[in-house]
């Protein structure tokens, strides 16, 4: 079983660990209404109310970015709506603002070495 492992690292360097492991669509950003959300604070006012959207597909991922002033990197290259979905690989890192995201794509998950904390929504568990 192929799944997508996200780790979210906040600009405080807090990280969490999502695990995926069905398709489906997740908004990343700043709204109460997102699926993950970051802090709506003036540190992370470089970050969207909907900033993103991750299209999950495990063992593939896309990003497609939202109209905003605030940029979006991918490996340091900047990410704008006019591309569309942007397909991200293992060990690819999206940043922002001050968050960071690293994507693993996992064959063959090895659920020993996470300690599940939380599940959120269908298909997603929030570990650390």
């Amino acid at each position: 079983m192929s799944i997508v492992k996200l780790s979210v690292e906040m600009g405080n360097s807090d990280v969490e660990t999502y695990r995926f492991d069905g398709p489906m669509e997740y908004v990343v950003g700043r709204a109460n209404d997102c699926d993950i959300q970051m802090p709506d604070t003036h540190d992370y006012m470089d970050i969207s109310l909907h900033h993103c959207t991750l299209h999950i597909e495990p063992p593939k991922i896309w990003l497609s970015v939202q109209e905003s002033k605030n940029p979006t990197f991918v490996n340091e290259l900047k990410i704008g709506p006019t591309v569309g979905q942007f397909r991200l690989y293992d060990e690819d890192e999206v940043e922002l603002g001050p968050v960071r995201m690293l994507v693993h794509i996992v064959e063959h998950d090895d659920a020993d070495s996470y300690e599940l904390v939380g599940v959120s929504g269908h298909g997603m568990e929030t570990m650390e």
